[in-house]
């Protein structure tokens, strides 16, 4: 992506963007694992006219590496003193999504605002590792957020930019197969990230973040899958539907992010 792309990330931040519902109970259910899709690949500009719409989006976060989700806490009758519940970490998820055309060649722009509660890894004695630790994943960054997909024409390829709600900026290219696109990138500023993480023995060395994106021609849903994984073992993962809006529920005004502010016109 080029530093034009990196500017109007920056500018479409400053927008006014779509309210979003707090994040409701905790799921119970583990996500299923993605299968890749067979058929011929869609053709990307095909592929980018299908993003386009409003979306309510939900979901799970899951710390797949600190266990499934829906853990029971231990049966008090049992013990006089029961240990506490084992900490789950998964979290429902919510949000909006507005996805438009953009550019006169295939371009999309999405602005997102999705929501869940923060995660962390808190370890308490006698444990020698006392303290709060980051997850990779585990912390809300997308409310507000900006996603760009475009054609990149010298590759004929399909490219994305994702920039979150601190300003961080990540993008790659996509491959797809059959209707869905996959996105692998190193993880966001990894070296900070790994250094807030509970130390592990041996170090922690790769992170990589492999979206994927399901978009068939005659869905009224988008499915969206974020997977972190760490020295290549999955970490954490994103599971989210995005449900269309119907269209008497899409009217603009002007305060809606996919459409600015008009120039004040001369008298």
């Amino acid at each position: 992506m080029t530093t034009a792309l990196r500017a109007c990330a920056a500018a479409t931040l400053a927008v006014g963007m779509l309210a979003c519902p707090p994040a409701g109970a905790r799921p119970h259910a583990p996500p299923t694992p993605w299968e890749d899709p067979a058929g011929p690949p869609t053709e990307g500009d095909v592929w980018l006219k299908r993003l386009v719409g409003r979306y309510r989006i939900e979901g799970m976060v899951h710390v797949v590496a600190k266990g499934p989700c829906g853990q029971l806490p231990p049966d008090p009758a049992q013990s006089e003193n029961p240990p506490p519940p084992p900490p789950v970490y998964c979290e429902s998820v919510k949000g909006m999504a507005d996805c438009v055309a953009i550019g006169s060649g295939p371009g999309v722009q999405c602005i997102l605002q999705i929501n869940w509660p923060d995660m962390y890894e808190t370890v308490y004695p006698p444990e020698d590792d006392v303290g709060v630790f980051n997850l990779p994943g585990g912390v809300a960054n997308l409310a507000p957020a900006m996603a760009l997909f475009g054609l990149d024409p010298g590759k004929s390829a399909l490219n994305y930019l994702l920039v979150d709600q601190k300003g961080l900026s990540e993008g790659g290219e996509g491959f797809n197969s059959g209707s869905r696109m996959v996105f692998r990138t190193p993880c966001v500023n990894w070296p900070t990230l790994r250094n807030a993480m509970r130390p592990a023995s041996p170090v922690h060395r790769t992170c990589e973040r492999i979206m994927r994106i399901d978009a068939r021609s005659d869905a009224k849903a988008l499915f969206l899958s974020v997977d972190f994984e760490i020295d290549e073992d999955p970490f954490t993962r994103y599971d989210l539907t995005l449900r269309r809006v119907p269209q008497a529920q899409t009217s603009q005004t002007k305060d809606s992010p996919a459409t600015p502010p008009a120039g004040r016109q001369r008298r």
